[in-house]
């Protein structure tokens, strides 16, 4: 497969800007990441939600009627992790979520950041994030999981978090990959995305663009040898990329393309940061036309 971007060509800060999911029910979907997440919507239609901070979508669900499950092997999305920009920020989330008295499945210290992670109503696994700064990262001491969550309980009680939003400075800060194999995926985001490889653990690589700890992340704990899921499969349907300097796609007449990674993972690759979100869906018809027919 030819190169499509050199080094130089992904967004300068976080080149991860929307993921598109299938989902079976668009209320509780849209409930989940409006009301205990607490994105905006921002476009909402039968089939379709697109939701996000006020200026930048970060979540498209698409409802399946007919959505069967992933098998347990197969490849798709690990998780997707919404960042937050500090801890308090972190802290309102958690209390929203005890609020609204939704189960957690873990918080954690991962050494550079600190997260909440729980599901959506079809089993999506859902990250919400904050990264140390750079002077945390010297000073740092790694809290247990039970003293996270007492300091992050702590700062939640100390704040009003009764807003029906507090989506505000968030975004897509990586989304973790289930592949079936682990050389020909690293190739494809390393050799053909310009991404870097930020860390290896076994069975996994995780790579970024820049000094950032990872972006995306992809691994065979599950998925080594597995297929690519059917197309209406509950889980990601694609995510996208920026890469505002890529001359090939500033003069593509549909101003992006779509293309599948080894392991069958939807890549929509665009020069902009933010698009309206009325734009998305009209881009996701043809994507939806061209899905099944590319193959890498």
């Amino acid at each position: 497969m030819e190169q499509i971007f050199d080094q130089n060509r992904l967004a300068s800060t976080f080149p991860i800007g929307y993921v598109s999911l299938n989902i079976t029910n668009m209320e509780k979907s849209i409930d989940f990441y409006h009301s205990i997440i607490g994105l905006h919507v921002l476009l909402k239609s039968e089939r379709f939600a697109v939701l996000g901070t006020i200026t930048e979508p970060l979540i498209i669900l698409a409802r399946e009627e007919k959505a069967i499950q992933r098998k347990s092997n197969a490849t798709g999305i690990d998780h997707l992790a919404i960042l937050a920009p500090n801890r308090i920020e972190l802290a309102r989330h958690l209390g929203r979520i005890l609020e609204r008295n939704y189960p957690i499945r873990m918080i954690t210290n991962h050494g550079v950041n600190e997260s909440i992670y729980l599901n959506d109503p079809d089993g999506i696994l859902i990250e919400i994030t904050r990264d140390f700064t750079s002077e945390e990262l010297v000073l740092h001491r790694p809290l247990s999981s039970q003293e996270l969550a007492q300091k992050l309980l702590d700062l939640s009680h100390q704040l009003q978090s009764n807003s029906p939003e507090i989506a505000t400075n968030r975004k897509i800060g990586h989304v973790l990959l289930k592949v079936s194999d682990l050389s020909q995926a690293e190739q494809f985001y390393v050799r053909d995305l310009g991404f870097q490889v930020s860390m290896r653990i076994p069975g996994a690589v995780f790579v970024s663009f820049g000094d950032y700890h990872h972006h995306l992340g992809f691994h065979v704990w599950e998925s080594r040898g597995g297929q690519r899921p059917d197309i209406s499969a509950i889980g990601l349907r694609y995510f996208s990329i920026t890469a505002p300097n890529d001359e090939a796609l500033l003069e593509s007449p549909s101003d992006f393309r779509f293309v599948r990674d080894p392991a069958g993972n939807g890549i929509v690759m665009s020069p902009h940061a933010a698009i309206h979100h009325e734009e998305l869906l009209d881009m996701d018809q043809i994507i939806l036309e061209r899905s099944n027919s590319i193959e890498n």
